[in-house]
């Protein structure tokens, strides 16, 4: 009798677990008030592809992985949009690379700094 009792009560509580970790970590979507809407009405503020060459060129020189001097590369932006992972956009970039054969083509992310300078925040 014991054991059934354990075996319910088991039961009941992982139920509940379940349902009430569904309902905290489940996307909420909201009317027109919501986060998107206000996303819809802002515009998006990309970097133009030399901006976007420069941010890039700064993360290659402080990447602890890159030995040498690197050389600077030339890009060209694709579709942008607001970044998932964090602040700023996220835009399709194309990296022509001078030490490698052939272009890079990647989804970077782009943030712009307090004083107008666009940072790599995802490479």
């Amino acid at each position: 009798m014991d054991l059934k009792i354990v075996a319910v009560s088991l039961c009941i509580g992982a139920a509940f677990g379940s349902a009430g970790t569904y309902v905290v970590f489940s996307p909420r979507t909201t009317g027109s008030s919501g986060k998107a809407a206000e996303l819809s009405k802002t515009t998006l503020r990309v970097p133009t592809a030399e901006e976007a060459a420069r941010a890039i060129d700064a993360f290659n020189r402080h990447d602890p992985l890159r030995y040498g001097d690197p050389k600077p590369v030339t890009v060209s932006l694709g579709q942008c949009g607001p970044n998932p992972a964090g602040a700023g956009i996220s835009c399709m970039t194309t990296i022509h690379d001078p030490d490698k054969t052939r272009p890079i083509d990647k989804e970077v992310g782009y943030a712009q700094s307090a004083d107008g300078r666009w940072a790599v925040n995802r490479y």
